[in-house]
């Protein structure tokens, strides 16, 4: 036989407490609709930010991304790169300049993972051989819808938005 021990009151008193902050601050919203609408949008970033750290629901996006159109055109120039073929290990990616290259996933996940860390990446930013393909990849993650692009003077970041 288990016996089961009942909530203790301090973890009771600890929820209550959470309740009725969360109660007070929605009383300060100047009508309900505005208090569901911004709890709606508080729960939308929370989804988004957990969605953001798995490169897995990241790369699903990308490749949702390029279904309809298979030409990124870098940030600055303008110049098109065509995806001609997804492949487990990375995209098959054609220039004017060069024949059909691989950009490989991990190079895409390792950009990622920077501007995850950093929430703001240039193309000096992207790590090791990935740097080779760097206008790409900005652009790329760029085309995400929770990504953005600024052009400063000198540079063009892609941040988080």
């Amino acid at each position: 036989m288990k016996i089961v021990k009942p909530f203790k009151e301090y973890e009771v008193k600890k929820v209550n407490s959470k309740c009725y902050q969360l109660v007070k601050i929605i009383e300060e919203f100047p009508s309900p609709e505005e208090a569901q609408e911004a709890l709606a949008n508080l729960l939308e970033r929370k989804s988004l930010e957990s969605r953001i750290q798995n490169f897995n629901y990241v790369w699903q996006d990308i490749l949702s991304s390029i279904e309809d159109c298979n030409t990124i055109e870098t940030l600055t120039s303008k110049k098109p790169n065509v995806i001609e073929n997804v492949a487990p290990e990375g995209l098959l990616v054609t220039t004017d300049s060069s024949s059909s290259q691989l950009v490989k996933k991990e190079w895409i996940k390792n950009a990622w993972e920077a501007l995850v860390k950093k929430g703001s990446i240039t193309a000096e930013d992207i790590p090791g051989p990935a740097r080779i393909r760097s206008s790409f990849i900005m652009a790329l993650l760029a085309g995400l819808e929770y990504v953005g692009a600024e052009n400063n003077p000198n540079k063009i970041y892609i941040s988080i938005k």
